[in-house]
C-alpha cells in the first residue's frame, strides 16, 4: 500500500473539516445554546 499524497491527505481533512461543521450546525438547531462539544462528537453519521 502506497502512502497518501499531500492532496489526498489535504482532500481528506477537509470531507472531515465539514462534516464536523454540519453536525455542528444540525446539533445546534436541536439543542440550540445547551450544545456541548461531546453532543456533536456522539452524534451518528
Amino acid at each position: 500500500m502506497t502512502p497518501r499524497t499531500i492532496e489526498q491527505n489535504d482532500a481528506i481533512r477537509k470531507q472531515r473539516i465539514a462534516q464536523i461543521r454540519n453536525t455542528a450546525v444540525e446539533v445546534f438547531l436541536d439543542k440550540g445554546m445547551q450544545m456541548e462539544m461531546g453532543d456533536i462528537a456522539r452524534k451518528p453519521d
